[in-house]
């Protein structure tokens, strides 16, 4: 063991410690073990410390000291354990000192600081100034203790609040919480489990009077309820002063009762039992219903719903009746008022926009807030959102939340989201337009979906400014004739199953203009094989290999032509992979020189061919980068940008810029293929990855 140069000052007895850095002189007791007063010195020489021990484990008092010998820290072990105050105290002797108050966080003015301990479990922490002022992390003045706060509760300066706990032994909470004011009015009561609220939870006011109290198990609300001094604000009945009812897992159940300050009952209405998300999906109220019924129909589900004491389900079935006929929004308010707690409109909404987004998507804590008188356009509005793959329900629900609301923004664009998502176009136009004038991004965003999810399907190469700033580009194609019509066709028969996928989605009827083009002319003989296979690239970079070196490595290279629609796909989702397939089989007949989508007798490439080829690296990579860093790597490497569908890319929206990614993805696929001989198909995984 090396150690530093002993200093005069040092005992001869001393050691030095590599653990501590420091020179020790420890007592021992027969066995080895450390007994009795123990001593330290720094490097310098001076004393740095000194404990004792009994049985070779600290017991009894210790002290370090700073440089001048003032006492630097002072406290009392106990078997091991600190127990007691420690008191550190502030240094002003020559120099510095290694022994600070505390490594950071020190409070302006602070000289002194306690900590309690009780066997080794740190209880508090106290500072002082140079006066003796017991003072907080600010420096401010610690406010004196009243009366009714108990030495156990400290003063949480943020809050400006004393506050109680309890720590658990997995370092949560356990037992009871509680705060009081500067003053020592008990505000707030809570009970904890391992860490969750679990017990009863009081709210008092500022004199102290109980005001809310409710029962939790486990981290979620459930149990008794009850709030005492109700807010003006909250109910449309100004009279009410109490509201009393119960919760489960967080929704409210049971019977709900609003009483005036003398304890008359005012109303009362009936919450029903508790939701579960899989199964409100399976209500009747929810069903999946094309074209809807007559309002008959689900106005008696409504009241078959009601008598079984189902409440939010009988809302729910009540706005299918609003959403079927022109009359039936009268119903639907009439069963609110009856139904639901009679909540002001101000405190309805904001009732509704806290639980939206607490329920993170679930409809049973969605569906709750009805009868719980949660704003009911905001409701229905959020429902519609989550019922994926549910259009038609959804947007049944979404209409009764506009007979409700007619002026809401949000619920005409969610409504143009799902007409477009249902293959109405028109509809969706007719909402976009029907925005409010200062609504122009939301306007400009469901105009471009609809144009691009339901325009035309011209020949893409026509309409595209073909240029790039690569230097060097490919001279022509180098796959045969032969191997290009076999790709068109194979292109042809792919987007064939898309068309008659998407055709699938729709009613009954004359075919719509927007539906994508017929391409069996591609197919003399019908739809071809779409294959799968494998194979071995072994890539050679064209040095002279060593007659010792190991061999190439062969890559595999997976080849997959054939495609598998998910039938729960979305409308939008199969038309923008039919835009894809479009793009791939345009530019396919571009680069062998027709101006149209056809089967090619020869090839001749176009003049610009090298170019398109190039750009459509360029372009892709351009396109990615836009939803990956929003044009940031572009703009600092000067990548200029580009128009897509007469947007410009940086100004596209990431839905919209994803479905370009998808375009572009699939011409630079075709590119690939036709520039290069040893590229065995467009479908090669290698051509397909992102970078």
């Amino acid at each position: 063991m090396v150690s530093p140069p002993r200093p005069a000052a040092i005992p001869a007895g001393a050691t030095w410690s590599v653990q501590s850095d420091e020179w020790e002189v420890i007592s021992r007791d027969p066995s080895g073990k450390p007994e009795g007063l123990a001593r330290t010195w720094r490097a310098d020489g001076t004393l740095s410390g000194e404990y004792e021990c009994r049985a070779g484990e600290r017991h009894g008092a210790f002290r370090r000291f700073h440089p001048d010998g003032s006492i630097a820290r002072e406290g009392l072990f106990v078997a091991g354990q600190q127990h007691g105050t420690m008191i550190a105290h502030g240094y002003d002797g020559p120099g510095m000192t290694p022994e600070p108050l505390q490594s950071c966080c020190v409070p302006p003015g602070a000289w002194q600081l306690q900590h309690d301990f009780d066997h080794g479990r740190f209880v508090e922490a106290r500072w002082y100034d140079r006066a003796g002022i017991h003072i907080l992390p600010s420096g401010a003045p610690h406010p004196p203790r009243p009366e009714s706060v108990p030495r156990e509760a400290s003063f949480d300066e943020s809050s400006d609040r004393w506050v109680q706990t309890l720590p658990s032994g997995a370092g949560g909470l356990d037992g009871v919480w509680l705060r009081w004011t500067r003053d020592g009015v008990l505000r707030e009561r809570d009970e904890y489990s391992g860490g969750k609220a679990h017990g009863l939870w009081q709210r008092f006011d500022a004199a102290g009077k109980l005001t809310e109290e409710s029962e939790w198990r486990e981290g979620t609300r459930s149990g008794r309820y009850r709030r005492i001094g109700v807010p003006a604000d909250v109910y449309a009945d100004g009279r009410v002063h109490e509201e009393r009812g119960a919760f489960d897992r967080n929704q409210g159940v049971g019977s709900w009762s609003l009483l005036d300050a003398a304890g008359v009952l005012l109303h009362r209405v009936e919450l029903g039992a508790t939701l579960d998300d899989e199964e409100l999906r399976r209500s009747p109220a929810l069903a999946d219903a094309a074209p809807s019924p007559p309002m008959k129909t689900w106005s008696g589900v409504a009241l078959d719903l009601e008598g079984e004491q189902r409440p939010a389900e009988a809302i729910l079935a009540m706005a299918r009746a609003a959403a079927a006929s022109a009359d039936g929004g009268a119903l639907l308010r009439a069963t609110l008022e009856r139904l639901a707690l009679p909540r002001k409109a101000t405190n309805a909404l904001e009732t509704a926009t806290d639980l939206v987004a607490r329920a993170e998507g679930r409809l049973d804590l969605v569906a709750n807030g009805l009868p719980l008188g949660a704003d009911a356009a905001s409701l229905l509005r959020a429902l519609a959102s989550s019922l994926t793959g549910r259009d038609r329900v959804a947007l049944d629900l979404i209409d009764a939340a506009l007979v409700l609301a007619p002026d809401r923004s949000d619920c005409l664009i969610t409504r143009a989201l799902l007409n477009i998502h249902l293959g109405r176009p028109d509809a969706a136009r007719a909402d976009a337009a029907s925005l409010p004038a200062d609504f122009v991004e939301q306007r400009a965003f469901l105009d471009s979906y609809v144009k691009i999810l339901y325009g035309a399907y011209p020949f893409t190469p026509q309409s595209t400014e073909i240029r790039t700033r690569f230097p060097d580009v490919p001279k022509g194609p180098e796959q045969p004739i032969e191997k290009v019509r076999e790709q068109i066709q194979k292109y042809a028969t792919r987007f064939g199953l898309l068309r008659a996928a998407i055709l699938a989605r729709l009613p009954p009827g004359a075919p719509p203009a927007w539906l994508p083009p017929d391409v069996t002319n591609l197919l003399p003989v019908g739809p071809v094989d779409l294959e799968s296979w494998g194979f071995e690239e072994i890539i050679e970079d064209g040095s002279e290999t060593a007659v010792n070196a190991e061999p190439t490595e062969a890559n595999l290279v997976t080849v997959d032509e054939t495609l598998t629609i998910d039938s729960a796909a979305s409308l939008p989702a199969l038309i923008c992979f039919a835009r894809s397939e479009w793009s791939g089989l345009c530019w396919l007949c571009w680069g062998a020189g027709l101006d149209r989508v056809a089967l090619p007798e020869t090839i001749e490439a176009p003049a610009d061919f090298g170019l398109a080829a190039a750009m459509s690296v360029e372009r892709f990579w351009r396109c990615r980068d836009r939803i990956i860093t929003g044009g940031l790597r572009a703009m600092t490497q000067g990548v200029p940008g580009f128009n897509w569908e007469g947007i410009e890319i940086d100004q596209l929206p990431l839905v919209l810029a994803e479905i370009a990614a998808s375009e572009l993805r699939e011409m630079r696929a075709v590119f690939y293929w036709l520039c290069d001989a040893g590229v065995q198909s467009p479908w090669q995984h290698n051509v397909r990855m992102a970078d």
